[in-house]
């Protein structure tokens, strides 16, 4: 067998090598300065525990950011908490969903936006949005947010138009609105409406103090309001009589016998139960006309106001970039989540 000797050269050159290769191995065991996860960074700097801290003193912000006061609060997640619970054990708590939840359907502010914010993950927060716009609409829309189902409640909200609006018999005031959205994947032209832009059509029914009694959200931006109306559960009911509107009564000081109505713009067609303004063409209106149109159009803007508050609190002008049934989510929250708030005024309506 052949031997090897190592002369000193040689044992120079293994001393070299296994020095620097100690060096290299000293570079990557020297202790680290530990850099504070996204968990530790959230119990300091969550924007929602700066928030409920300050309620107090600074309640304009808690409402500019959630849309509701703090009492408000608790008083939905004290609905929604068992729902939506989670049992990981570091798991978002309920509090904090519902202030995400509310952040992004009161001011529109934008997922990233909110993840900066809270340091909650992107899609953490977008599953936390989707998960408790499911837990209020299923808890919350047969208890406030219901047709009326009686006469006599029917019989109220006539009287309400009738001092409010000076429309007697006038039950409702409907009307469609596009809503803005990002334009869907493989939807071609169905979602771009009239206005030229792609839409979802937002068809609802409003009592004289601006209170959702019913909404269909969904109908592609193309579709006309007619068409979404003639096609909706309201119009079906009111057609088959299941509505259970009162009998055709006397007008206020008449002997005239006039029906129970709903009121809605030009693009409606007239029936017995929906009237809408008389369309000027060559004639020129007489007086009682010119009084008609006034009071059909003061009952009908009730609805077009209320389409201006609910957008105006959800959404701005820009694109949402969510798809039509998430957004459908979020405002059927919202007629919810607004109708449980002032309960205690007697809030009704009906989501289709």
């Amino acid at each position: 067998m052949a031997e090897y000797f190592v002369t000193s050269p040689d044992l120079k050159k293994v001393y070299d090598i296994f020095v620097q290769l100690q060096d290299q191995i000293n570079q990557c065991t020297k202790r680290r300065v530990l850099m504070p996860s996204r968990f530790d960074l959230r119990k300091s700097h969550n924007l929602i525990d700066r928030l409920f801290d300050n309620a107090d003193n600074i309640p304009n912000d808690f409402l500019v950011n959630f849309g509701v006061n703090k009492e408000q609060f608790f008083m939905i997640m004290d609905f929604i908490e068992p729902t939506i619970r989670g049992s990981a054990l570091n798991a978002v708590s309920p509090r904090d969903k519902l202030a995400i939840f509310l952040m992004y359907a009161r001011t529109a502010t934008f997922i990233s936006k909110i993840s900066s914010d809270t340091l909650y993950g992107e899609s953490t927060i977008c599953n936390i949005i989707h998960e408790v716009a499911n837990s209020i609409i299923i808890l919350m829309k047969d208890r406030y947010l219901r047709l009326p189902k009686t006469e006599e409640e029917w019989m109220e909200r006539a009287k309400e138009f009738e001092v409010l609006h000076k429309l007697p018999h006038c039950v409702a005031s409907i009307d469609g609105k596009h809503v803005r959205l990002r334009k869907p994947d493989n939807a071609g032209s169905q979602y771009f409406c009239y206005k030229k832009f792609h839409s979802t059509n937002m068809m609802a029914a409003v009592d004289a103090k601006y209170r959702f009694l019913w909404a269909d959200f969904g109908a592609r931006g193309a579709n006309n309001d007619a068409f979404v109306f003639n096609t909706s559960s309201f119009y079906r009911m009111m057609e088959r009589g299941e509505l259970n509107l009162p009998s055709p009564s006397r007008l206020p000081n008449s002997d005239k016998i006039f029906p129970y109505f709903v009121v809605g713009d030009d693009a409606f067609a007239l029936r017995r139960w929906f009237m809408k303004p008389i369309a000027p063409g060559r004639n020129i209106l007489s007086t009682y006309e010119h009084e008609y149109n006034y009071r059909i159009s003061r009952a009908r803007r009730v609805v077009e106001q209320s389409f201006g508050i609910l957008v105006k609190r959800i959404v701005d002008q820009a694109e949402i970039d969510e798809s039509a049934d998430e957004l459908r989510d979020i405002f059927f929250e919202y007629l919810t989540g607004e109708g449980f708030i002032p309960a205690q005024e007697g809030r009704t309506g009906n989501m289709n």
